[in-house]
């Protein structure tokens, strides 16, 4: 019997009388007042779905079992390469058992390891996160943004890598972005917005750049750039190899931005355009030496290039062309001394290319298998060794292979080879990865990566977890998450969808679905739900609908849409009162994505998959949990909270056919990055728990590994999930 059989009464959730216009049509809003995170009743109401939610959870003889499981799997080490300055490689180190990871430093050239920054010590439970790290291309200092509790708002500290002390030095009001040295190491340029910080989800607006000198206070910082102009921008600073020039890179929430240079050698700061049409995407790779400036740019068409621009002359026929459009989406770049490295997706994964920056013959880079190579940290200008052909660190992993460090030599002759292959709690060999193709609604073939067990039978008994984004022009690539080797355990198979929306095939496959576009999104998943069903991967009832953030969105207006296709539907800090986003944080700038409610043409769109406004009383829909945090200050809250109100309304009892509504809210949490690696395990545990009780996974109770077998396990049908 299901853990949610005997669920007790959902917690009351009054509907307000609360009704707004939009465009000559007025369309209630009862739960509006959920969007008051201040106010005692919804601090009450909060309480009183966590205690519903535990109750239900506690009972499960899953969730025990799988908090021992996942806690083994995070046990082992991860590394990834953050920096390298005069020699010496940055990287962070996460024990696999520690609430936070530690910053670590190496020199290339061989020695001992030194602690830099242990994050664990900034807190006593492990709640505030460093978000990014800058380091002095003299190796003397560390910058470093420090999240409290899950929030994207940031203080910038300075740490001394002579003495490992912090000085004075504490910069407020941050967000995004990072720091950049000035090249002789005397300050750093880094982005804020006004001192007074705005309430709790305002709307934020008045992004700047900053320049602050070592030992100053933050009031002192000399403003370099800011548009007021065009105040829901923001900006990204980099500096170019000769110091001379900061270069901005600004977004407003589109897939195109503009780039502008300052003159850091002129006194009055002089600014001007370096690509301001804004119909393009333009992305900082760096600089080489003749003084040109290289970014990956989708302003030549097809799936993108690398080009060099040289600042003072700008103009597009003066560009020079590195890397050409070709047949593969173009996914990032990275100089490393005297080479170009740059990487692509074939259908998802990446494939890595080298060549000369000067020119050459490209070549391929062999990487371990299908997965993605990311995160590429090169030697900088200052290191001994670059000129004679800098190292290129990088993180490799996909579904089955923890993230490994890869590095590859500056000499064009040699192969990467691993500098860090951590030892693995899991026995990956056992699964495998395979490309499929469904059909969207469209006739659209849309790719999704099958992670299973070898020699899986499909014979229709496999549960399924679906995830899927499409959106913002975001590739969803292979990558490994500890916690889903306990759900291929269990003898679930792992679905990755490549939605439109996303960037996996370039700016076309992103147009693709947005605005009036945008349901093709949910058209495209619900494709793979049938997909899945028709080629005898699962049925209706095992099958799981998954997505987080914008991801959320589309797990949710997929379910809503079909219900009949899902056993159950779990969205993590998810987007969902579509007519309302925009009016909190910096969501205002997805309109390019979604569009806005008080744009009548927008409007009509939005209301029709709008989830908070599309949930129908009395229907039929599969088991839902919603996971959010009271300090996620980049999706509202309130999206999760009236979305499980409206959802617990319609169906108010998790007997019958109805599923369980369930609501997690995390404290002292954000919209993801930072979380603790505890509360992280005790958060999936939840996810894994009410997931295998919502689709009817038994258990035989035998215990923990090496019982997490198909043959431990059993799929029965639950009352608690649909038809």
């Amino acid at each position: 019997m299901s853990a949610f059989a005997e669920l007790p009464p959902y917690p009351p959730s009054p509907r307000a009388e609360t009704v707004e216009e939009f465009h000559g049509k007025r369309l209630a809003d009862p739960y509006r007042w959920l969007e008051d995170l201040d106010s005692p009743q919804v601090a009450r109401w909060i309480q009183a779905q966590n205690v519903c939610t535990e109750k239900a959870l506690s009972a499960s003889p899953w969730r025990p079992a799988l908090r021992d499981r996942l806690a083994q799997l995070q046990r082992f080490e991860r590394r990834v390469p953050v920096a390298c300055s005069s020699g010496t490689l940055y990287y962070w180190r996460q024990s696999g058992e520690r609430a936070q990871p530690t910053l670590c430093a190496e020199p290339l050239a061989g020695g001992a390891e030194r602690q830099v920054l242990d994050v664990t010590e900034l807190s006593a439970d492990g709640t505030v996160a460093v978000a990014e790290v800058s380091i002095s291309p003299d190796g003397r200092w560390l910058a470093y943004a420090v999240s409290d509790g899950g929030s994207d708002w940031l203080q910038w500290r300075v740490r001394s890598l002579q003495t490992m002390r912090d000085e004075p030095d504490r910069l407020d009001h941050a967000r995004f972005g990072t720091a950049v040295w000035l090249r002789e190491g005397s300050g750093f340029v880094y982005g804020c917005y006004p001192e007074k910080a705005p309430e709790r989800h305002a709307a934020v607006t008045g992004h700047t750049l900053r320049l602050h000198r070592l030992g100053t206070a933050q009031q002192a910082d000399e403003v370099v750039y800011r548009r007021p102009d065009r105040p829901y921008e923001v900006y990204t600073p980099h500096i170019s190899p000769c110091g001379r020039w900061l270069v901005v890179c600004t977004w407003d929430g589109s897939a195109r931005n503009r780039v502008w240079r300052v003159d850091l050698q002129d006194p009055a700061r002089a600014t001007a355009p370096l690509l301001d049409e804004g119909d393009a995407a333009y992305t900082w790779v760096g600089g080489a030496d003749r003084g040109e400036l290289l970014f990956l740019t989708d302003a030549l068409g097809g799936n993108g290039a690398v080009v060099a621009i040289h600042p003072e002359r700008p103009g597009r026929p003066q560009w020079r062309i590195l890397v050409p459009p070709g047949a593969e989406r173009l996914e990032s770049a990275a100089l490393a001394g005297r080479h170009l490295v740059w990487c692509t997706l074939s259908d998802g994964a990446s494939r890595l290319h080298r060549m000369g920056v000067e020119g050459g013959a490209a070549q391929t880079v062999p990487l371990p298998s299908l997965g993605t190579a990311s995160g590429f940290v090169a030697e900088d200008r200052a290191s001994p060794r670059a000129e004679a052909g800098a190292t290129l660190h990088f993180n490799f992993m996909s579904f089955t292979v923890a993230p490994m460090v890869m590095r590859l030599s500056g000499h064009g002759d040699e192969q990467p080879r691993a500098w860090f292959d951590p030892p693995r709690s899991f026995d990956g060999s056992a699964y495998e990865t395979v490309l499929e193709w469904a059909r969207s609604a469209d006739g659209t073939a849309v790719p999704i990566h099958l992670t299973r067990r070898r020699g899986l039978a499909l014979d229709g008994r496999s549960p399924c977890l679906l995830l899927g984004y499409g959106g913002f022009g975001l590739s969803q690539r292979p990558s490994f998450v500890a916690s889903r080797i306990a759900w291929l355990e269990m003898g679930g198979v792992l679905v990755q969808a490549m939605l439109r929306g996303g960037g996996e095939y370039g700016r076309a496959w992103h147009d693709a679905a947005r605005l009036q576009d945008k349901p093709r999104t949910f058209e495209d998943f619900i494709g793979v739900a049938e997909h899945l069903i028709r080629s005898g991967h699962t049925q209706p009832r095992l099958l799981v609908a998954h997505g987080a953030s914008n991801g959320g969105l589309t797990a949710a207006a997929s379910v809503l849409a079909r219900p009949d296709l899902f056993g159950a539907l779990v969205a993590a800090v998810p987007i969902l009162d579509m007519l309302r986003y925009h009016r909190f944080g910096m969501a205002a700038a997805w309109a390019a994505d979604y569009g806005r409610s008080d744009v009548p043409e927008h409007f009509a769109m939005l209301a029709r998959y709008s989830p908070v406004h599309t949930v129908r009383p009395g229907q039929v829909y599969p088991a839902t949990m919603l996971l959010t945090a009271e300090r996620d200050d980049r999706v509202h809250p309130a999206h999760a909270f009236k979305f499980a109100a409206a959802m617990q309304h319609a169906q108010p009892s998790a007997a019958g056919q109805a599923g369980a509504v369930l609501l997690r809210v995390e404290p002292r949490s954000g919209h993801g990055p930072g979380k603790s690696l505890q509360a992280d395990v005790h958060e999936k545990a939840d996810l894994y728990t009410f997931i295998a009780e919502a689709i009817g996974m038994s258990r035989d109770g035998a215990g923990p590994p090496p019982i997490w077998s198909p043959g431990a396990l059993a799929c029965t049908r639950s009352s608690s999930t649909a038809p």
